[in-house]
């Protein structure tokens, strides 16, 4: 099956929420709110990557299902709970995935038990995560991620020691390039966003186990940037602000994906530039088996289309990825190649 390499649509935005601003705050004036009680739930924990901190996920498995299991990572300041995890696997679970909603190194439940926290390019946690995955991963893997979590997922897909039971992946609004990302929530016309997401930051940081300096760091830092040039960059062995960005984009490095991705973004995004995917040579990604991707660009990830099963009627993403995830992942693992690729 051969993907298309890019794809640039315009969907007729849903009134009221005309514009980029209201789409990106769509979620938290009107959440979803999807009905997941028919699928049993439980909770998980995973040691992190360094041997001592933890992630953990809220695992939903449908009877019977033989389809590769969907984990699902959040982005900044977000966690399993959040309203677009939640959507997502309200219409991943009515498909037959089951699904695994991540909280990563000191999100959510796992604040209180770490001394270091998740970051956009630490794909070692993902890596470490893959074989403590339980029986539903048997017929392998689909790795998911949302925003800074998408980042997270491509970057690993980029880096040659993909698991063999990954089998493909999906990214939406991802900071493909951390730097551009953090550059654009800084800017004058998004201060409400970015002060935001450092008072949750800060409050993150407060509730974990971070050493004494770096909580200091963090309840100092005046900024996005200064928080990861103060704590986010000395707790995790880079440089500084600049060093964490570059060494953690998955934009330089998607030309390796190793397996078929789907990288989904939106034109008008006020936090992450589409110039960034505007730049990326998609037809140089090499085909599948090896690894594929396709990228759309739309205006508005709110459009009402096709109602999610209990939910509020959006979530169109989702109905996008299963369509893709039943292209790139069959049903059965047994019916990938003998070599073990995608």
């Amino acid at each position: 099956m051969q993907w298309k390499r890019h794809v640039s649509t315009s969907v007729q935005t849903t009134f009221p929420w005309i514009g980029s601003d209201l789409q990106t705050l769509r979620n938290i004036l009107s959440p979803p709110r999807p009905e997941l009680a028919r699928w049993p739930e439980q909770t998980l924990w995973f040691r992190a990557s360094n041997g001592v901190d933890w992630l953990s996920g809220r695992l939903q498995s449908p009877a019977g299902t033989s389809r590769p299991l969907v984990a699902i990572a959040h982005g900044l300041t977000g966690s399993c709970e959040g309203a677009t995890l939640v959507a997502s696997a309200a219409v991943l679970l009515a498909a037959g995935y089951p699904v695994l909603r991540l909280n990563l190194r000191g999100a959510g439940e796992t604040a209180p038990r770490c001394a270091s926290f998740y970051h956009t390019g630490l794909t070692a946690d993902i890596a470490a995560l893959i074989p403590q995955l339980p029986d539903p991963a048997a017929n392998g893997v689909i790795l998911m991620g949302y925003s800074l979590g998408g980042n997270t997922v491509l970057k690993y897909l980029t880096e040659g020691m993909v698991a063999d039971a990954v089998m493909g992946g999906a990214a939406v609004s991802a900071p493909i390039m951390p730097a551009h990302a953090v550059a654009a929530i800084e800017q004058p016309r998004n201060t409400l966003y970015a002060r935001y997401l450092l008072k949750w930051m800060k409050e993150g940081a407060a509730a974990s186990q971070f050493p004494a300096p770096l909580k200091q760091a963090a309840a100092a830092a005046r900024s996005i940037r200064h928080y990861d040039e103060t704590v986010t960059a000395p707790m995790h062995g880079f440089q500084g602000a600049e060093d964490f960005y570059s060494q953690a984009a998955s934009a330089p490095h998607l030309r390796q994906l190793a397996r078929p991705a789907l990288v989904i973004t939106a034109q008008d995004d006020s936090w992450i530039p589409v110039a960034d995917y505007r730049k990326v040579d998609w037809a140089a990604i090499p085909t599948q088996p090896a690894g594929s991707a396709m990228a759309a660009a739309t205006a508005d990830f709110t459009q009402r289309t096709r109602p999610c099963p209990g939910t509020t009627g959006r979530c169109w993403p989702g109905w996008l990825i299963c369509w893709a995830f039943r292209r790139c992942a069959p049903a059965r693992r047994c019916d990938r190649p003998a070599d073990g690729r995608a």
